[in-house]
């Protein structure tokens, strides 16, 4: 006997229980070409049938009148434009799949596995470099441009294996830099262009500070600023290795006692409440 299937199906259903009584249905599905392809009852079919899959374990007969009368429909199921745009997928074992006129649909359970591994890391790394991007806006000196800057930020990751401190560290840098030749706020790069000029390897040493003097400290608001940024990738990293956070926030204590407190807060009780909020 023959049966269909639902191609990739769980890339996007995650439960371990069968019968749910919902699916996930995503979106980004209204921007998906292949699904604006099929006629209107196509889509509710289509959608219907997904239905069907969740509570048949994705193993449904190739059989469109019963699947008609299964999902409730009065117009006949087009199984063949599902199969052709890539929704669904024809074979007659668990493990064989048939082969139409033009392409062999073979998925295997390994197969499944890896794909649904690589997307939850894809996604993780999404979270992660949103995450750091949220830091880096935050400590930069000139706040234009952030859809640009976002998407600037994504590259330079890439360029630096994900080490947003390294970037991050040099835009505190930046901003010293900035103070010490009195910068005026427009002649500082946009975000995106300090990114995208890969501006993290410079050096920063401001030629108007005499080299016999004592560098001048930063701002109480810069200092706070980016001891917070540390604070938090810290704690951060910490929680992530189940690090004991007691000692962590004592150790970290010790270590910024000295940052000057704005509007009467100290740094750490900040970057306390930005962790565990």
């Amino acid at each position: 006997m023959q049966y269909i299937r639902i191609k990739n199906w769980e890339d996007f259903q995650h439960y371990k229980d069968r019968s749910p009584k919902w699916i996930k249905l995503y979106r980004d599905l209204l921007d998906n070409y292949e699904f604006t392809k099929l006629t209107d009852d196509g889509r509710g079919h289509l959608i219907c049938i997904w239905l069907l899959a969740s509570v048949m374990e994705n193993k449904i007969p190739a059989d469109a009148e019963w699947i008609r009368k299964r999902i409730g429909a009065t117009k006949d199921i087009d199984l063949d434009a599902m199969k052709q745009l890539g929704f669904i997928e024809l074979y007659d074992s668990d493990t064989e799949v048939l082969q139409n006129d033009t392409q062999m649909w073979c998925k295997t359970v390994p197969r499944e596995e890896k794909s649904r591994e690589r997307k939850e890391k894809e996604k993780n790394d999404a979270l992660f470099v949103s995450g750091t991007f949220e830091k880096f806006w935050s400590a930069y000196p000139r706040k234009v441009g952030k859809k640009k800057s976002a998407e600037s930020w994504k590259t330079a990751m890439k360029l630096v294996d994900n080490d947003a401190q390294k970037i991050i560290s040099k835009v505190e840098q930046y901003q010293v830099y900035c103070e010490n030749e009195g910068t005026e706020h427009r002649f500082i790069k946009h975000p995106a262009t300090w990114l995208h000029q890969e501006c993290w390897n410079d050096d920063y040493v401001s030629e108007s500070v005499n080299a016999t003097t004592a560098p001048k400290r930063k701002s109480p608001r810069v200092e706070f600023d980016a001891a917070l940024n540390r604070i938090v990738m810290d704690a951060e990293r910490a929680i992530n290795r189940d690090a004991d956070m007691k000692r962590f926030w004592t150790t970290t204590w010790d270590k910024w006692k000295d940052v000057p407190k704005v509007d009467g807060v100290h740094v750490v009780t900040v970057a306390k409440r930005k962790v565990t909020k």
